[in-house]
């Protein structure tokens, strides 16, 4: 009777076994400036342990993808091995602003901070998205400057290497000016005591606005002077 306990133990251990099989080796292949220790550490998973089912699988390309240090991620199970098929995001090679005036709206100490906040400096790792938010931040300060036609092409080149080279070519366009400034409801204030609150607006004589620019249209004037406009009327207890 034991003995029969003792065999059917060893054909149970012999059945689980069979069902849980253990990663023999963790495969990585499409490596060319990503060093293989860099990609297992983003792992939650090593040689020995049990071979992973499909949402582990899922759950171990996404934690790679948002490393950020890849394209596209692919994972398989190969008898008892994991291989992992990787395709890299490129390092970058150079990035330039070109064509653009000098201090009409950028210059290289704006263009440095803009690289910098989304980490597209030579040396570094490129992404679509950092990209995709850079112009859209340059757009959006153009378009504060009142260079509403502003547009901005995009040169890329990528090497055998993998690393890409990227230029963007500025057509600024014309600034719009401020041809007409009214302020409408006012019963209270006088209209040119309300417009005085803005340091922009109607054109000065033109010799005296040729020095003051006072035509020239921005955000941060305009936010500014409504910002004035609101406190005055507030401070009357409106």
């Amino acid at each position: 009777m034991k003995l029969k306990s003792l065999i059917l133990s060893i054909l149970l251990l012999i059945s689980f076994s069979s069902l849980s099989k253990n990663i023999d080796e963790i495969s990585i292949k499409g490596l060319s400036n990503v060093p293989r220790g860099t990609v297992l550490s983003y792992l939650n998973i090593e040689a020995g342990d049990e071979i992973p089912d499909k949402a582990m699988i899922k759950q171990l390309s996404d934690g790679l993808l948002k490393s950020e240090l890849f394209e596209k991620v692919s994972i398989d199970v190969v008898n008892s091995s994991l291989v992992i098929t990787v395709k890299e995001n490129p390092i970058i090679k150079y990035f330039d602003f070109i064509d653009y005036e000098d201090d009409l709206v950028l210059n290289e100490e704006i263009i440095s901070n803009i690289k910098s906040n989304f980490n597209l400096k030579p040396g570094k790792i490129f992404t679509q998205k950092n990209l995709d938010n850079l112009l859209r931040q340059l757009n959006s300060l153009y378009t504060d400057n009142a260079f509403y036609k502003a547009k901005i092409n995009i040169n890329s080149k990528l090497d055998e290497q993998n690393r890409i080279g990227i230029e963007l070519l500025f057509d600024e366009g014309e600034k719009a000016l401020i041809k007409q400034m009214e302020i409408t409801g006012n019963k209270f204030f006088e209209q040119d005591d309300l417009l005085s609150l803005f340091n922009i607006g109607e054109p000065d004589f033109f010799i005296i606005n040729y020095f003051t620019e006072k035509d020239h249209f921005n955000k941060k004037d305009f936010d500014a002077g409504i910002e004035a406009l609101i406190n005055k009327y507030t401070n009357e207890g409106f």
